[in-house]
């Protein structure tokens, strides 16, 4: 699989760097939520490690269906109040 980045095949960077760049890039808010979701999913993962970019990603997908879940099941009135930045979602 390459990355949607840049053609992987080409770069001087390895497997590891490309992983750890990647990880590393991420929003501190995904970057914990992914994090937690291999922990739970994965007893030998910890969290100091950098996961590869696909296992990274398919949490990743997790983590955004979850939340979307949770963002439709939430009641319409609290929804506007998120969208207007009356309350933290």
């Amino acid at each position: 699989m390459t990355s949607v980045f840049w053609d992987a095949s080409e770069c001087p960077l390895t497997k590891k760097q490309h992983n750890k760049y990647f990880w590393k890039g991420l929003l501190c808010n995904l970057h914990y939520a992914i994090g937690n979701h291999l922990e739970a999913r994965d007893a030998d993962f910890e969290s100091d490690q950098i996961p590869g970019l696909e296992r990274a990603m398919e949490a990743g997908q997790f983590v955004k269906e979850s939340s979307y879940k949770r963002w439709m099941e939430t009641d319409v009135k609290e929804r506007k109040k998120v969208e207007k930045g009356e309350v933290k979602w």
